[in-house]
């Protein structure tokens, strides 16, 4: 649990789970001050497309009654997005891999731009056809 004046604004519950009062998450380092290199991000529709394909849903084998989770396999992830995934080694030494959700967000979020773009022009091709056919 994190504290601000006392009240508490983050915890780390015993599933994993981060929960905040606030929602976000590193907002203050994406400002542009804090960045150089800037280009427009290349498209991501293939890869959250492969991505995609691969979701599963799964229990945690520490949890078998517990609800059913959707997500992704990182054996099956690393091939398509390795810039999706993480290592950490634990204090014994075990190494484990995770999936950077946060980067998957904004791989998303650029793929469904990247689709309004391509259904808004079909709309204008579909009014465009409707005006010649009237």
């Amino acid at each position: 649990q994190g504290n601000t004046n006392g009240v508490a604004k983050g915890y780390i519950y015993g599933d994993g789970t981060f929960g905040s009062a606030t929602s976000t998450y590193g907002a203050i380092i994406s400002m542009r001050e804090f960045k150089q290199d800037i280009v427009d991000a290349s498209s991501q529709l293939a890869d959250v497309k492969a991505a995609a394909a691969i979701m599963k849903k799964f229990r945690f084998k520490d949890d078998p009654e517990g609800p059913l989770q959707l997500g992704w396999i990182v054996d099956e992830l690393q091939p398509i997005c390795p810039g999706l995934i993480m290592e950490s080694q634990l204090k014994d030494g075990t190494i484990r891999y995770g999936i950077k959700t946060s980067i998957a967000h904004q791989k998303a979020f650029k793929a469904l731009g990247e689709l309004i773009e391509v259904v808004e022009q079909q709309q204008k091709e579909i009014d465009e056809l409707r005006q010649l056919i009237h």
